[in-house]
């Protein structure tokens, strides 16, 4: 009896042997004495109906044209939304920079789980250094918090929570055309330049979550940098040497095939920051709807200068990024302290890893510690309950300052 898989089963008549699988090519290979397969058949049929054979039609369509107009078993494209990396910027929030404004004073807390300790040290890396650096541009304050992960350059909880991400500018050609002859007529060319360095507005929407951790991190970066430029705070002395502008980010956005393994397209601008965040939809009223649905999805308006597309040097420039933060990921030491995950493994370390990107074969890999992967049973750490007995409640409360606590002293 055969089954759906074109195989079936035969047995000798009054013989108790086990049975033996059979499949249609056994058939074809016995009707055709061993010459021809059930694959050589179904190709020469194509062939006589000007398809060609199965196995080339793809190839068909680069070599020749298709005079016949005969219909191409060809399969669409299928490109994977894949993924949207939001490098962190590395603003000054020290202690004394935060205490000279009085709303990013609220970023102080000495709770590790709370949201604000959480925005913190994601715009500010350099909070988990120890304070007692030799290089006085790394001392930190040797924060920590099981939110963030410090050897990770990106922002996570703006590549999970991403729904939308319009206004990337496509590749335009400008032409001239002269003017008309005689007979009017016309020539054209192209005279632009279609690398575009210029300057435009990427819009994300993200999905909300409870405790508003968006609100938070962008509105503590948008005034930051705002402070930065009245000269409320200072940038480190790094920066202020290197003339670079510490509330820059840069947006990733990397294009992957329908098995979600290697990267087909890849986009980045020079650089970007966050300019605007809705807040007037936070404090709408309406007596018929108890629930301010407006704050579902936050959209946040992303200043750009320069476009760059499928330039291999944004692989580099990605991998070199991922490897300033996680000098592991390194090439003289990858291999030696990381692991590389296999596609079976994915799902078992999903919200682990650092990506990769292949510069040979475009493979976009993950790599954990070699410590995570042999302990891969007890990965899972023990993270602040949200909800209990049904109620949602926020991340964490802010702590106070303490008794003895007086922002005056601490302002111009």
């Amino acid at each position: 009896m055969s089954n759906t898989t074109g195989q079936g089963y035969i047995t000798s008549v009054g013989s108790t042997d086990e049975k033996k699988l059979f499949t249609i090519d056994d058939i074809i290979s016995k009707i055709s004495n061993n010459q021809k397969s059930a694959r050589d058949y179904i190709d020469e049929i194509f062939i006589q109906l000007g398809l060609g054979k199965i196995t080339t039609v793809r190839d068909k369509q680069f070599q020749g044209i298709n005079h016949r107009h005969t219909a191409a078993n060809l399969p669409f494209n299928m490109d994977h939304n894949g993924h949207t990396f939001f490098v962190r910027p590395n603003i000054n929030l020290g202690r004394y920079n935060c205490l000279r404004v009085r709303q990013l004073a609220q970023l102080i807390t000495n709770n590790a789980y709370s949201v604000q300790r959480w925005a913190r040290m994601t715009l500010d890396p350099t909070l988990a250094r120890e304070s007692n650096a030799s290089d006085i541009s790394d001392i930190g304050e040797g924060l920590s918090s099981p939110l963030v992960d410090n050897e990770n350059a990106f922002i996570p909880l703006l590549s999970n929570l991403l729904r939308t991400m319009t206004g990337v500018p496509s590749v335009v050609a400008g032409t001239y055309s002269s003017e008309k002859g005689l007979n009017k007529e016309v020539f054209g060319m192209i005279d632009d330049n279609v690398l575009n360095y210029e300057g435009y507005t990427v819009t994300c929407s993200f999905r909300n979550m409870n405790g508003n951790p968006l609100l938070i991190l962008f509105y503590s970066w948008i005034l930051a940098a705002s402070m930065m430029y009245l000269g409320k705070i200072t940038p480190r002395i790094r920066s202020i040497h290197q003339r670079r502008i510490e509330y820059t980010t840069r947006i990733y956005r990397l294009v992957l095939d329908y098995t979600q393994t290697y990267v087909t397209n890849i986009w980045a601008p020079t650089y970007c920051f966050p300019t605007t965040i809705e807040t007037g939809s936070i404090f709408k009223y309406n007596v018929e709807d108890p629930f301010n649905r407006d704050n579902d999805n936050i959209d946040i308006q992303f200043q750009c200068y320069g476009s760059h597309f499928n330039d291999d040097l944004l692989f580099h420039q990605f991998n070199t990024t991922v490897c300033l933060a996680n000098p592991a990921m390194e090439d003289n030491s990858r291999k030696r302290d990381m692991v590389k995950l296999d596609p079976t493994e994915m799902k078992l370390f999903n919200y682990y890893g650092y990506p990769r990107i292949n510069p040979v074969t475009s493979e976009l890999e993950w790599w954990v510690s070699k410590e995570n992967y042999k302990g891969a049973g007890n990965m899972v750490k023990d993270v602040p309950k949200i909800e209990q007995d049904g109620d949602s409640k926020p991340l964490a409360k802010r702590e106070s300052h303490g008794e003895n606590f007086d922002i005056s002293d601490y302002l111009e």
